[in-house]
């Protein structure tokens, strides 16, 4: 358990939660900042030419809505779930042919680094993405 987990546990919050959740939520407008950069990075690093953030698709899968929920991946031929967490995330950007997302390509990601302070900021943009309302469709 991470120094800030325990913390997190001993002053009476739930279980893995960390330090960044716990300010972005006494600090709406520092969570903001933070999404801001870490959509920076995914610009700069062209992560959105082929990801979007508002469920349309492209080459990869969309962001929004994903992180939080289970996932379907391909690991050495077999389908796996993988929670979309952080730790997800940075093994999909360093080493993203290990577990490929369902139904789209392998081998088309190139690998890449992320240190923990620029994932946190990410992270703080997934979680923003939500995945777009559906409408109904049909006659009344």
């Amino acid at each position: 358990m991470d120094m800030m987990t325990r913390w997190a546990s001993l002053c009476g919050f739930v279980s893995g939660v960390s330090l960044v959740s716990l300010v972005a939520l006494a600090c709406p407008a520092w969570a903001s900042d933070q999404a801001k950069a870490g959509e920076a990075w995914l610009v700069k690093h062209h992560c959105l030419r082929c990801h979007s953030l508002d469920g349309k698709a492209g080459i990869g899968p969309s962001f929004a809505g994903r992180f939080g929920k289970d996932v379907m991946v391909l690991v050495g031929g077999r389908k796996e779930s993988r929670r979309f967490d952080a730790a997800y995330l940075r093994r999909s950007i360093e080493k993203p042919h290990d577990e490929v997302a369902l139904g789209y390509r392998p081998k088309v990601m190139p690998r890449g680094k992320i240190d923990d302070a620029t994932l946190a900021k990410v992270v703080a943009v997934l979680k923003a993405a939500k995945a777009p309302a559906t409408t109904a469709t049909g006659s009344w």
